[in-house]
């Protein structure tokens, strides 16, 4: 579950840019709860790791407000690639595809995207619901490996 991916001055940088305060129920906390939930399925399911660990960080950074928001995921998943074009990410072509389709989709994209990685970034993010209150609907999930309840004392 080790990934050196999120090195400290780009989470700096990406929080320093975020919309949203810090203490929002999807600002940093939030991220890095679905952090460890994206590396423990990632682990279980053959996930890509940096993909995973990424989307955390990136899927709801540019979100301009805690509720309806549209395109915040679009935006998310631009910063990403352009992050990446910049050099600041250290991953490979079909890696910041993978990212930039996790962190564009997931708002919308149902259950059942054509990737596991992708299901992977998407599950880890609805597991975290919990934060606030709210138990996620295992029809909801993309990957069997998400639905087992064992997992959500795990991740609550």
């Amino acid at each position: 579950m080790n990934s050196s991916i999120l090195i400290d001055s780009l989470v700096r940088l990406v929080v320093s840019e975020l919309p949203l305060s810090t203490r929002g129920i999807h600002g940093p906390s939030h991220w890095f709860g679905v952090r460890k939930n994206g590396l423990l399925l990632a682990d279980m399911i053959g996930a890509n790791n940096k993909a995973v660990e990424l989307f955390a960080l990136y899927h709801d950074c540019m979100r301009f407000n805690d509720g309806r928001d549209q395109e915040y995921d679009l935006r998310g998943a631009k910063k990403a690639y352009k992050h990446w074009k910049e050099g600041l990410i250290d991953i490979s072509r079909d890696e910041i595809d993978l990212l930039y389709e996790a962190c564009r989709g997931y708002t919308g994209g149902g259950n059942s995207p054509n990737d596991v990685t992708i299901g992977t970034c998407w599950d880890a993010d609805r597991l975290d619901l919990g934060r606030i209150g709210i138990r996620v609907d295992p029809d909801r999930l993309c990957c069997e490996e998400s639905k087992d309840d064992r997992l959500y004392s795990v991740m609550l």
